[in-house]
């Protein structure tokens, strides 16, 4: 599917790509979340509300795109990908995500972070 808007170039992802990065974005949130939920807690309730902690999705994508997480990630994919002989669209991943907007990359990890919010 190409995705673009007026000043961005259109790109298209594989079926594998996708699963790729989907698999790489839900793998960042997993190592990160946690501690996520950690500081919110320590920081107290941004809402003032007791109850469970939740952050919203904007805040789920933001953090999980942060000093180029998923562009670490997609290249170990790739290292693994070689050492495994395998072909599993972690190279066209890494390949299009090098040439994304940031908009673009929120539209992508949108498709991955379905939820309004997350919480523990």
């Amino acid at each position: 599917m190409s995705v673009a808007k007026k000043d961005e170039k259109p790109y298209t992802l594989s079926d594998e790509a996708r699963s790729v990065l989907r698999f790489v974005l839900n793998n960042i949130w997993d190592e990160i979340g946690w501690d996520v939920f950690n500081a919110v807690e320590e920081e107290g309730r941004l809402d003032g509300k007791k109850g469970p902690i939740t952050i919203p999705r904007a805040d789920v994508i933001e953090v999980t795109l942060d000093a180029g997480r998923p562009e670490q990630k997609l290249e170990e994919e790739v290292r693994n990908d070689a050492r495994l002989r395998q072909e599993r669209g972690a190279r066209e991943a890494l390949t299009v995500w090098k040439t994304l907007s940031y908009d673009q990359m929120i539209t992508e990890a949108k498709k991955v972070f379905t939820c309004a919010r997350y919480g523990r």
